[in-house]
């Protein structure tokens, strides 16, 4: 019995190259892609930015000021101004850090992770306003003066 060998034809070789080597493509640029827009997913939002505020998104006579000695953690507390609780609660989820401005230059920071929202009203259900962590009392003392309107 003899074998004879089937030619095939150069244009179905590119052609079966050229599929294989699209498939591969498609394979390796869909992981990519998962690979970019995955830290998003696992580790939170990743358009999460520092919200910036001046004496005028204050009220200014609630604004309260917590030093303790013995925490490493200085807290001022204020509530905001002509906000309802769900927008207070959006501003204190999506933005994990504030900064205090004067004039529009920022004069104090909170810590990363600093901004927690403040609740009140009846039992404690509705959103008010925000409590910020600082790292020193020095920018804890500016914060609370510059959102006081001092």
């Amino acid at each position: 019995m003899v074998k004879t060998a089937v030619a095939v034809p150069v244009a179905r070789k590119k052609w079966l190259s050229f599929c294989l080597l699209g498939r591969i493509y498609m394979k390796i640029s869909t992981i990519l892609f998962l690979l970019w827009i995955a830290p998003g997913y696992v580790f939170g939002q990743s358009n999460n930015f520092p919200i910036c505020l001046t004496s005028q998104d204050v009220i200014t006579n609630s604004v309260d000021f917590i030093s303790n000695p013995t925490k490493t953690k200085e807290t001022v507390s204020f509530y905001l101004a002509n906000m309802n609780s769900t927008e207070v609660e959006a501003i204190a989820r999506r933005h994990p850090q504030a900064k205090i401005k004067r004039d529009g230059i920022v004069v104090a920071e909170s810590i990363e992770h600093g901004t927690v929202g403040l609740l009140g009203g009846p039992a404690n259900t509705n959103y008010v306003g925000l409590v910020l962590y600082f790292d020193n009392y020095e920018k804890a003392e500016l914060a609370a003066k510059t959102l006081e309107g001092k």
